[in-house]
């Protein structure tokens, strides 16, 4: 055995803990924050962890990163932030952000960036620019095939015609597995919102084949920048709907251009023009022989928003006066008791649930499904059918 003496054994004695990643004990860390510059201050450079060999990044370096990540993003997705600014009311601000991003969207266009973003995006899953566009059947089963009676179409009191539906168009044959119903949903952001759970829902009754397109930042105060009733003639051509979903009017509360000329919104001359662009957007519908079914805006938490929107669902539930057009308060599903704006809402077990997504504006995916079991339910007294789960 060695011998040691008391003094020996204190000087080897361990002593007290420093923190960790401290090895000079004197709380610093081991961090020289001057560089290695003893008498100089923090000059943005690299700087050296103590005891380590490795070398950190300075506030400058830091600050260079952020920028040139910052220039790459703003450059890879020039064209959406452009597509967005023309989207946005007319004005200032609408001007200014066109003129700083049309030649860095072109730029990004001529270099071929735009399609990197594309594949990205594929890759990723995503349709694009905050669109949803999809089409889903019911699978056919023998046992849900139909019955001739099914298919009759009843004849109105006194055998004169066809039944009248509550919407004023003829009454459809029920729906079957063997022949279901064909709906398209179309819509805005809040349109994205509701479109899948709304197709899913429909689908899952075994009698509906569903299909959607929905654009964010569009509507139809703006057919400069997005061309809704273009898009529905493409629609109507593709899927053949007998029922057509309505679901926008977020962006619409924004200065109109008629004949070349601005017409404020707010003023009895928008309502008229707008008024008019929904009755003509509907009626392109029902001129297929497809029924309409406008859904209304919810109420928003920004109160001028709010108040907006309820300008906005008055010329939908007006252009509900025509045959073949039914409107329905989306407030029925989403608004509280007062029809005031509501984060949560009760669900059927009396649960508290989340029905609106932080920004006030837009609907969460309970929401959603909320506002589709309603918008269910309403089509099938407007139509005077019914949907077999």
């Amino acid at each position: 055995m060695t011998d040691i003496t008391i003094d020996e054994e204190i000087a080897a004695a361990p002593g007290p803990a420093t923190p960790s990643g401290d090895p000079s004990g004197d709380g610093s860390g081991g961090i020289d924050v001057g560089g290695g510059d003893d008498g100089g201050g923090d000059d943005g450079g690299e700087t050296t962890v103590e005891g380590t060999g490795r070398r950190g990044l300075g506030w400058r370096q830091v600050l260079a990163a952020g920028l040139v990540c910052f220039a790459l993003w703003f450059l890879l997705d020039a064209p959406t932030l452009l597509r967005s600014a023309e989207a946005s009311p007319f004005g200032v601000r609408r001007t200014v952000a066109v003129d700083v991003l049309r030649p860095v969207a072109s730029f990004d266009r001529a270099l071929g960036l735009s399609h990197v973003v594309g594949a990205a995006d594929r890759v990723m899953g995503r349709t694009g620019m905050g669109v949803v566009q999809l089409s889903r059947s019911v699978p056919r089963s023998a046992r849900h095939s139909a019955r001739p009676e099914q298919l009759a179409v009843s004849s109105s009191p006194g055998g004169h015609g066809p039944a009248l539906a509550p919407d004023g168009f003829p009454q459809l044959a029920q729906p079957t597995n063997a022949d279901p119903l064909h709906v398209l949903v179309v819509g805005d952001s809040l349109g994205v919102d509701l479109s899948s759970p709304l197709v899913d829902d429909l689908v899952a009754t075994g009698v509906v084949d569903a299909a959607a397109d929905a654009h964010i930042d569009t509507g139809l105060s703006r057919p400069d920048y997005f061309d809704w009733p273009a898009e529905l003639s493409n629609d109507l051509a593709r899927y053949s709907p007998q029922v057509v979903v309505v679901f926008m009017g977020a962006n619409d509360p924004q200065n109109l251009v008629v004949d070349g000329n601005a017409v404020s919104f707010g003023t009895a001359a928008w309502s008229t023009a707008y008024g008019a662009r929904v009755s003509a957007f509907a009626k392109e519908a029902t001129d297929t022989g497809a029924r309409v079914i406008l859904v209304g805006m919810p109420p928003m938490a920004d109160p001028g928003l709010s108040a907006a929107m309820q300008v906005v669902n008055q010329q939908f539930a007006l252009a509900a006066r025509v045959p073949g057009v039914t409107y329905f308060a989306s407030s029925n599903a989403l608004a509280d008791p007062s029809g005031a704006f509501a984060t949560y809402l009760p669900d059927a077990s009396g649960n508290e649930i989340q029905v609106r997504e932080p920004d006030g504006t837009h609907i969460t995916p309970a929401g959603a499904d909320r506002l589709s079991q309603a918008i269910i339910g309403e089509m099938e007294r407007a139509l005077a059918v019914h949907f077999q789960p």
